[in-house]
């Protein structure tokens, strides 16, 4: 495949059967995690707390929610996967109440996990048949927090670090506190929208007062 010269080849982190990564309790201006060369970080602007990933200082990949619907994309904003919230799948004629089901850029089901992330520190994502691809679980390290990775099978797309590390940030920063960079954005934002009202509002009294001279 021979890239464009808008298209940069995305950078790929190495496979390892695990991943730990710990929270950077000393960026109260954006949530993040870091551990050596992997780093997750709040995407600021956003109101559903999505995540970027990178790996030596360079995106690999992001989340961008719409709905239920979280998108998984790589650096040249191709889609990885989509993960819907709150689903249920049907497996030899038995309904699962899912936290996650997971489809790949073709809509087609690969994957769920039962757990929610409100409900349990330890997340299991399985395949389509029920088998074990990974296990995200959360633990406390010190003043700071720490997720552990742990990959039972690689050949699943699932297994993508670049997916899974997503993964955490996206779960983790909607339940963090936000962060000082978002925080600031929700007030110009604020800010922005109660300028534009005020001034819709001033017109409409321009126009209600040029409208009762006419008539007097």
């Amino acid at each position: 495949m021979i890239l464009s010269e808008e298209e940069e080849e995305c950078p790929v982190i190495p496979r390892s059967n695990t991943y730990i990564i710990d929270k950077n309790v000393d960026n109260h201006w954006r949530n993040e995690y870091v551990r050596g060369y992997h780093k997750i970080i709040s995407q600021c602007f956003s109101i559903d707390f999505d995540s970027s990933v990178y790996y030596d200082n360079k995106l690999v990949s992001y989340t961008s929610t719409s709905l239920s619907n979280t998108y998984f994309l790589n650096c040249n904003d191709e889609n990885l996967l989509i993960m819907t919230i709150g689903d249920y799948l049907k497996i030899e004629n038995t309904e699962i109440i899912l936290g996650y089901l997971f489809r790949d850029r073709n809509d087609i089901i690969i994957g769920y996990s039962s757990a929610k992330y409100e409900l349990s520190d330890v997340i299991m994502i399985k395949d389509f048949n029920g088998d074990q691809v990974a296990t995200l679980k959360k633990s406390k390290l010190g003043i700071g927090w720490m997720w552990n990775i742990t990959i039972v099978n690689q050949d699943h797309v699932l297994s993508d670090p670049s997916i899974l590390l997503a993964l955490v940030g996206k779960m983790e920063f909607g339940e963090s506190e936000i962060d000082g960079c978002n925080f600031a954005s929700f007030i110009i934002l604020a800010f922005f929208f109660g300028c534009c009202i005020s001034i819709l509002i001033l017109i409409v009294i321009v126009g209600m007062l040029i409208l009762y001279s006419h008539h007097t």
